[in-house]
């Protein structure tokens, strides 16, 4: 099934269910047969996920430009003979932002990508940013670099739709040079704790001069290593922790790149001078503070948004429906679901 077939049909289940499931008597996505439960979006893709004009941007896409490459980037980069063209050579649109969107299950020699255009020196920065719409609750992020690995990657979020953004992780072939920061497996690197959450640190790019990812886990160190139910634990640290909720907690996101890599062998060739990737990937679910169990709409999630349940709605599920107003709107918690109360006839 495709991507939009499936969309599709999860948007007709969706709309059966939500006529008729908040109901008390009935059993919907969060109660089971003892009551109201708390109940969490699946992760997605949000990448993939959002279909919306304007969603992703960047501020270079290659046109004209005459650049060179190697044929095979990934598994005989070494050796790999060298063509150069103009990009729009091959399509007006053959490098756009929407290459990193896409869905595909196929090698990364073979996807399509997007492509800064040339820049004047390999010191040049470009930017990627993805508006998400919405809150997201964010797990992972994993960039996949089609032609070299930039030299240093700074990923940033915002929590206010774009006003504001601060640094999440750094990725850098040399930390400390790049950003005065101990790689986060440097034995004196500041890392993130439980008790401390908000650090961002710096992962250390390896193979930077042929293609590759960068990867990182938002929740590493963040969540206590217990015994027992992994993701019951992950879920109790966040809702018992407000510096880990605001840490996950993301409305954008931007990719800012700096500084190209050189193929092996080549460097110095300003034909070089240019940024690329095959995929961008954030992982992660709608905010909704437990009270609904479907996730948003692929493509419409400004207009779904969570699909609700405990007699709640809006956005994000961050109000009681009218009616249900007996007892003051809360996040849902694992031992406790707070499902809206309508007043005792």
């Amino acid at each position: 099934m495709s991507p939009i077939s499936y969309s599709l049909l999860l948007l007709v289940l969706v709309s059966v269910r939500y006529v008729a499931g908040q109901t008390a008597a009935g059993l919907g996505p969060c109660r089971n047969a003892t009551g109201p439960i708390k109940c969490s979006p699946f992760s997605l893709n949000i990448i993939q996920e959002i279909r919306a004009p304007a969603s992703l941007v960047t501020n270079s896409t290659c046109s004209d430009e005459f650049y060179c490459a190697r044929t095979d980037p990934f598994i005989n980069f070494a050796n790999s003979p060298v063509i150069c063209q103009t990009c729009a050579s091959t399509s007006p649109e053959a490098f756009s932002v929407a290459g990193l969107s896409d869905v595909q299950d196929i090698p990364l020699i073979e996807r399509t990508r997007w492509q800064s255009g040339v820049l004047p020196t390999r010191e040049t920065s470009v930017t990627l940013t993805a508006t998400l719409l919405r809150p997201f609750v964010l797990s992972s992020f994993q960039v996949d670099y089609y032609h070299t690995i930039p030299q240093a990657v700074i990923v940033e979020k915002s929590v206010d739709f774009g006003q504001t953004f601060t640094p999440y992780v750094y990725f850098a072939v040399d930390c400390l040079g790049a950003f005065g920061i101990l790689p986060r497996n440097d034995p004196d690197a500041i890392r993130p704790t439980p008790e401390n959450p908000q650090v961002a640190v710096c992962v250390t790019i390896t193979n930077a001069d042929r293609g590759g990812s960068i990867f990182y886990n938002l929740r590493e160190l963040r969540i206590p290593t217990l015994t027992g139910d992994v993701a019951v634990q992950a879920e109790i640290s966040i809702e018992t922790d407000p510096e880990l909720a605001d840490w996950l907690n993301a409305t954008d996101f931007r990719v800012i790149n700096l500084g190209v890599t050189y193929p092996n062998g080549l460097v110095g060739n300003s034909s070089f001078n240019y940024y690329s990737a095959s995929s961008l990937s954030m992982v992660g679910q709608c905010q909704c503070f437990g009270h609904a169990r479907l996730f948003c709409e692929a493509g419409n999630i400004t207009a779904t948004g969570c699909m609700c349940e405990h007699f709640t709605t809006g956005l994000d599920c961050g109000i009681c429906l009218p009616g249900y107003l007996d007892v003051p709107w809360r996040p849902s918690l694992l031992r406790n679901p707070f499902e809206c109360q309508s007043k005792p006839v």
